[in-house]
């Protein structure tokens, strides 16, 4: 697992495929939806920054692509706020669509 990690920090990628591009930002989603439901929500929201940062820096990824990551795994930790206070999760869901749709046409 250790090993999975430090390649995916070494290998930063923005995605071109349009299918891949939806599916990494929904893992990216998801990834805030399960740390959120584990630990504090400013745990995953800092600790996802530092992770893109050292990306960005380090391994020279786009910096857009780092932001776009950060921002995904942000909407699934308030996802996570939003289920977990039985307050519904429609405003970041809602979020999460357009950014979907509009990175999906943009890549198609």
């Amino acid at each position: 697992m250790l090993e999975l990690l430090r390649q995916m920090m070494r290998t930063p990628e923005a995605q071109r495929d349009p299918y891949q591009w939806a599916a990494t930002l929904l893992a990216h989603a998801f990834i805030g939806v399960a740390l959120a439901a584990l630990l504090p929500w400013w745990v995953p929201v800092a600790g996802y920054a530092g992770w893109e940062a050292v990306q960005w820096w380090r391994f020279k990824a786009d910096p857009w692509d780092c932001l776009l990551d950060w921002v995904a795994v942000c909407l699934g930790v308030c996802v996570a706020i939003a289920l977990s206070a039985d307050q519904g999760a429609a405003a970041a869901c809602l979020a999460l669509a357009l950014i979907l749709l509009v990175g999906v046409r943009a890549r198609a």
